[in-house]
């Protein structure tokens, strides 16, 4: 009857693991792939793989692969790159969106994140909310 039983609670160790699986993918998963705290911007892109090249790419600076928008890779935490909010926001400028490029190839955004849109041909971007 023992063997049962922890067979039983094996089973449900096993789907509880998988629960919280599922939950942590799900919030992360709606990242807005930015921060902003005080006058500086974080930008992130979660991923593990090492020796990438991603860079941040967005309307606002030409969807740029310039030295100065490459992200740099954090242990554990992926690809992150912090600038002042003044290289991002622009005097005339409203509407600002932006998405990954990783080794060369621009990505879509998360469709489920909370702040993508659509655009047609180009894909899913994310969008900076100021």
């Amino acid at each position: 009857m023992s063997g049962i039983i922890a067979g039983i609670f094996i089973i449900k160790l096993i789907n509880m693991k998988a629960f919280i699986l599922i939950c942590i993918t799900l919030f992360f998963s709606n990242d807005q792939g930015y921060s902003i705290k005080g006058d500086t911007i974080t930008f992130r892109y979660a991923n593990d793989g090492t020796g990438m090249e991603v860079f941040l790419s967005g309307n606002f600076n030409g969807w740029s692969k310039d030295a100065s928008w490459q992200m740099k890779y954090k242990e554990g935490e992926g690809y992150e790159l912090s600038v002042p909010i003044s290289m991002v926001r622009k005097p005339n400028q409203s509407f600002y969106e932006f998405t990954f490029r990783v080794n060369d190839k621009l990505l879509d955004a998360p469709s489920n994140a909370p702040n993508v849109i659509h655009c047609a041909g180009y894909g899913s971007r994310y969008v900076i909310r100021f």
